[in-house]
């Protein structure tokens, strides 16, 4: 799907400049593609089918409970989408990074936690006209990571809905760009 979603979409942005896409929209895009089925099970959307049978039994079954008690919980509604927002953050803070959603911080960069990358050195470098060192509009920000995870389930992330109180995706606002979205997520 990275390749994929990187050719449309640069591909799409050259044959339709007034669509309004930049070059961080489609590295945007594309990781959103390479990221997208990174939470599938076993055995791809089987997978899932086996999820539901086990959350199934967990609730019918108080022995089962307690023998799952030991490992991290998963979600009762669990989908594979969901498993890869997960991935991401875990990623991203294996890294010491994380999203900050506080309104004020949406476009700067992602909040450094510990050691790992820098956060003000995840760059797009695809730009027509290379930025400077000292530009941070190419930084992938807290919004790029947002848009990232949008265009991985298609809709607004309930953690974004909960902390910002708004029921719609904020990662890219332009009416001209939610073609974007249908790349990855074509739901």
């Amino acid at each position: 799907p990275f390749v994929l979603a990187l050719h449309m979409c640069r591909r799409l942005k050259e044959r339709y400049p007034t669509y309004g896409a930049t070059s961080k929209d489609v590295l945007c895009v594309a990781l959103a593609g390479l990221l997208h089925d990174t939470g599938h099970g076993p055995f791809s959307h089987l997978y899932e089918s086996f999820r539901k049978e086990v959350n199934s039994e967990l609730e019918q079954n108080p022995e089962k409970r307690k023998l799952y008690s030991q490992f991290p919980e998963v979600p009762t509604v669990w989908d594979h989408e969901n498993s890869s927002l997960m991935m991401v953050d875990e990623v991203l803070k294996c890294f010491g990074l994380e999203i900050d959603l506080r309104p004020e911080y949406l476009d700067k960069p992602l909040k450094q936690i510990g050691d790992g990358i820098d956060a003000e050195t995840v760059r797009c470098y695809w730009n027509d006209s290379p930025a400077s060192e000292q530009d941070l509009s190419q930084v992938l920000t807290n919004r790029d990571w947002i848009f990232i995870k949008e265009c991985i389930t298609g809709e607004p992330l309930p953690e974004v809905v909960e902390h910002l109180g708004i029921n719609r995706r904020v990662g890219r606002e332009d009416p001209k760009l939610e073609w974007l979205y249908d790349i990855v997520c074509n739901k």
